[in-house]
């Protein structure tokens, strides 16, 4: 293997396991220095012996090129990182669930409940304004932020929907409180997902 392709793999590898080790410093867990350092090299190790087996198998220098990006990309980019204000997300969160849970079935339903919805979706899409993040990858909050922002966007239409229908000719006590019970398991979920405490205030 000639010099400079040994130095480009090397670069490629060295730049990957920066990435991934840094990715483990926003574990919930401290990483031990020891552990990160292992995992790095265990990064290099695999790598290599992926360049090797290409090499091995005659593919041209087009699979390190176009070919490689559609292999190498995807461990960069799809295992990023996913930023929201969360600190925004967390106070509405509390003052809603009370609110909601205090309201009777009898009470009309609220617009600002619908508001409060639509405040919380801005929030998890606010990246300008981050005070939170996490990685975009299995069992971490980053996966889920999007979902829950459309959750509360679509929850937030359907309030300002019924609360109108409500204010016009009137809803069911019943479904009054069928659709407040759903929007507290929605705020809860949200906080827990958070790391915010998931029971009531």
């Amino acid at each position: 293997m000639g010099h400079g392709r040994a130095a480009t793999e090397g670069g490629l590898l060295t730049a990957l396991a920066t990435i991934l080790v840094w990715m483990l410093s926003l574990l919930p867990v401290e990483v031990p220095p020891a552990v990160a350092g292992a995992f790095s090299g265990l990064v290099v190790a695999i790598g290599t012996l992926a360049f090797s087996e290409w090499r091995n198998n005659q593919y041209n220098t087009r699979i390190l090129g176009s070919g490689g990006l559609v292999l190498v990309l995807p461990l960069l980019l799809v295992v990023g990182c996913v930023t929201w204000a969360g600190d925004r997300y967390q106070a509405l969160a509390g003052p809603e669930i009370i609110a909601l849970l205090d309201a009777t079935d009898a009470e009309p339903l609220d617009p600002a409940r619908c508001a409060a919805h639509k405040d919380a979706a801005k929030a998890l899409r606010d990246e300008e304004a981050g005070t939170a993040k996490s990685l975009n990858a299995p069992f971490f909050a980053g996966q889920h932020i999007g979902e829950l922002a459309g959750r509360h966007d679509r929850m937030g239409s359907y309030c300002y929907e019924m609360a109108d229908r409500d204010r016009a000719r009137g809803v069911l006590p019943a479904l009054r409180g069928e659709l407040r019970t759903d929007w507290v398991t929605a705020w809860r979920d949200g906080r827990a997902l958070q790391g915010g405490p998931e029971g009531e205030e």
